[in-house]
């Protein structure tokens, strides 16, 4: 599923597919990432495969309005893009952003060295609830997957962003 942003469109999905993607980039902060920036070709696909100029690096990273920040171990001040687009494709986790003063220039950021466990439940059992703190605020929620079949049980606890991502991912399939 990819989920898009485009700077000057002015519409509730487009505005919360910004929140979206703003919630993913900043997931990045202190962990490792692979960075990759391509030259847009007037003809073809963008070649994706691995370049001796491709980084590997652990970012910090934050978005303040709608630049994006990172900031790599080795550097003293933070590097930033200002988008004109944003494209997160969610299965792969992998951000594709458009740097708005260089048009012919895509950068691809992933997480780096990410190894997944593939879980197959067929029509599992689901259960939520919300995360209380001390004071009885709510301070995450929890998503719990149960297969009896496989006897297993996926706990998922999450934040406001990834809540957030969940309900957009879980919209996307309604839609087709």
């Amino acid at each position: 599923m990819m989920i898009t942003w485009q700077m000057g469109v002015q519409t509730p999905e487009n505005t919360k597919n910004f929140e979206t993607i703003r919630d993913w980039w900043q997931s990045l902060n202190t962990k490792s990432i692979l960075w990759k920036q391509r030259l847009i070709p007037e003809k073809g696909k963008i070649d994706w495969k691995p370049q001796r100029f491709d980084e590997t690096f652990t970012a910090e990273t934050e978005v303040r309005g709608i630049t994006y920040y990172w900031k790599k171990p080795d550097q003293t001040e933070a590097s930033n893009i200002t988008p004109a687009k944003l494209e997160l494709d969610s299965a792969k986790q992998r951000l594709f952003l458009y740097p708005e003063n260089q048009p012919d220039l895509v950068i691809c950021v992933e997480g780096a060295g990410v190894a997944h466990e593939k879980i197959n439940m067929t029509n599992p059992a689901w259960y939520s609830e919300q995360l209380r703190n001390s004071a009885g605020g709510v301070s995450g929620y929890r998503l719990s997957i149960i297969d009896d079949n496989t006897h297993k049980e996926i706990r998922i606890d999450m934040d406001r962003g990834n809540l957030n991502f969940l309900k957009h991912a879980i919209q996307a399939l309604e839609a087709v």
